[in-house]
């Protein structure tokens, strides 16, 4: 048998696949070639890979027999994929990402959060892709924007590591209000959201089934003042507990200014947490927009292989899936490695052994010393060369 580490590294990513159920022999009958499973694995090899077109990704099954033997075809046409992309059930990828953030959850149990005392934290926000014009029937926000929304819910059990465990895709006209009580299922978690979910009426219905939350809210945002708190920093304007009228149980609101003067209003049903803490809490949620910017950088979900609404979703699990997998793979071999540094190297190493990526990457010992950049103060500045031979140069200082 095959050791683990004589694996090719692609090989080891896709074993860590929930996938039996793509597999059955009885849901794949219809099919002359290339089941479920194997077509999940391509769209997952395509991001890895940086196919970032159905052609690429034709080509790039037809260019290694390697994959052609863990997919078990040998050639696919783009309009197989895009048709087959369309016909994959988005409640069996909506299953994946839910085995997969509970295996997160196993490997990371234990962990206490950012901070012990707020414990796990879920935080919800949304992100819009924008589409062609061609899409302007089905998901007009405007008649110059059509778009679609991925709403996230992302998990926080640690403070070198995310994990995007619920997603609801929809249309760009869909507002964050409309779809956060789909996120909202864990009674454990601290709920972190910016100003698009402060509304009183589902606050109300947060407060009568016990959730946690912590919420930015706008400026006219009204509330019934019942005991003023001390402050605990100078940047801190407003620690009280209040009602939001719609519910008599009794909510924090914590206003304060950052460095800049932004003023931010917080309302939280933490009445545990003290002002800083609420506000420390609340500066976490950057890391939702960090986790966005990360998987449209470095998995390409702007690029969408379909015009179709379920082929459209689907690719949107599949980047999510994509990301549990890279995270899970992570954490149980190299997890002082940053997600972005192993990415890039299991990208390098995909079509190689695991073993030659541990010794030439992540086990590799730097063959030479160096004393560090060195200052160039008082050093006389180098004249610097402008190859005028070759370039038209006009050079201008700052000053």
């Amino acid at each position: 048998m095959t050791s683990v580490d004589q694996m090719t590294v692609f090989r080891q990513y896709l074993s860590l696949l929930p996938i039996k159920q793509l597999a059955c022999l009885e849901r794949n009958s219809i099919y002359s070639k290339m089941y479920d499973d194997g077509l999940l694995k391509t769209f997952i090899l395509a991001n890895l890979f940086k196919w970032e077109n159905l052609r690429m990704i034709e080509a790039g099954i037809r260019s290694e027999p390697e994959i052609q033997k863990e997919l078990d075809v040998d050639s696919f046409s783009t309009g197989q994929l895009s048709r087959r992309l369309t016909m994959l059930n988005t409640g069996d990828l909506s299953q994946i990402l839910y085995h997969l953030a509970d295996k997160y959850r196993s490997i990371t149990k234990g962990s206490k959060g950012l901070n012990p005392k707020v414990g796990k934290l879920a935080i919800i926000d949304s992100s819009s892709i924008r589409l062609p014009l061609n899409a302007l029937d089905w998901t007009a926000l405007s008649k110059d924007y059509c778009g679609v929304k991925i709403h996230l819910r992302l998990v926080v059990v640690r403070a070198d590591s995310v994990f995007p465990d619920a997603m609801i895709p929809s249309t760009a006209n869909i507002t964050d209000i409309e779809a956060v009580n789909h996120l909202i299922v864990d009674e454990d978690a601290t709920y972190l959201m910016d100003r698009g979910y402060g509304e009183k009426t589902k606050m109300g219905g947060w407060l009568a089934r016990k959730i946690k939350f912590v919420v930015r809210v706008k400026s006219n945002f009204t509330v019934e003042t019942l005991k003023e708190l001390p402050k605990g920093s100078e940047q801190v304007l407003k620690h009280e507990i209040v009602s939001i009228k719609t519910m008599p149980t009794p909510v924090k609101l914590v206003e304060f200014k950052d460095n800049e003067g932004t003023r931010f209003r917080i309302i939280t049903s933490r009445l545990d947490l003290t002002d800083l803490e609420i506000m420390e809490t609340y500066k976490n949620r950057w890391l939702i927009e960090l986790f966005f910017k990360w998987l449209k950088q470095h998995v390409k979900i702007s690029h969408l292989y379909s015009r179709s609404p379920v082929g459209i979703w689907n690719q949107l699990y599949i980047a999510l899936i994509t990301f549990g997998l890279i995270e899970i793979y992570r954490l149980l071999t190299y997890p002082n490695v940053t997600a972005a540094t192993f990415l890039r190297n299991i990208r390098l190493y995909l079509l190689k052994t695991w073993a030659e990526v541990k010794k030439n990457e992540f086990e590799r010992t730097p063959q030479f010393k160096t004393e560090g950049r060195k200052s160039t103060r008082g050093h006389p500045v180098k004249a610097r060369s402008y190859g005028e031979n070759h370039a038209i140069v006009d050079p201008i200082s700052r000053k």
